[in-house]
């Protein structure tokens, strides 16, 4: 198993047991590999925090700040999010950052003694969001229409609340970067989010990717 202290055996990362509890506490795992600049840890939801060697001189670049917060997008391209010689001002950053939305709608699921739902929605150009067809499985395994615009009369009207937060997801979670309009679908089962379209960060469009929360 590599750790910081296999892959990076040098007298300059001494305290590196503090910083590594700190990263932890808060759900980090260490994944350093000796082929980057310097250790790493990384979250579930891929943010990842490098930390440099103290001395600035065995630094691959001595002039930059000792810790990084960095995420990758969905095209492996990394953006800084924060960078300091302090890793608690890192750190505040990274619990500024809001949560991934998918557990709480996801408790909002449960809730309502579904164990799983799906959706198709249609996203227009600029972020309007049409969803065209919602159908959800009881605990109990029999399936039941949210909603259905084709037939009405099988829409469950105690679930209806559910629509806006579903709506406020797929808009919130969507990467119009790359498309002016998108048709999508969308499962919610057991806990793991399925997505079938676009998503920024860790989601291939080309490609259905489970992320576990």
């Amino acid at each position: 198993m590599r750790t910081w202290k296999n892959q990076f055996p040098t007298e300059s990362t001494r305290g590196m047991g503090d910083i590594a509890r700190k990263l932890e506490a808060r759900g980090f795992t260490d994944c350093s590999w000796g082929n980057d600049i310097c250790p790493k840890w990384q979250d579930e939801r891929g943010y990842t925090v490098w930390v440099d060697f103290e001395d600035r001189e065995l630094r691959e670049f001595p002039s930059s700040d000792r810790f990084q917060l960095t995420i990758d997008d969905k095209d492996g391209d990394t953006t800084s999010l924060a960078s300091s010689n302090d890793i608690d001002e890192v750190l505040a950053k990274y619990d500024g950052i809001s949560p991934r939305p998918e557990k709480e709608l996801w408790a909002k699921i449960r809730s309502c003694g579904i164990s799983s739902v799906d959706v198709e929605y249609h996203l227009g150009e600029g972020g309007d969001c049409e969803v065209t067809q919602v159908k959800a499985t009881l605990e109990d395994g029999s399936r039941r229409f949210i909603f259905n615009p084709a037939a009405p009369e099988t829409e469950v009207k105690e679930f209806r609340h559910l629509l806006d937060d579903l709506t406020q997801y797929l808009v919130a979670t969507q990467d119009f970067s790359q498309h002016d309009e998108v048709n999508g679908t969308m499962t919610w089962l057991e806990g793991w989010v399925m997505n079938e379209c676009t998503r920024t960060q860790k989601v291939s469009t080309t490609e259905e990717k489970i992320t576990r929360f």
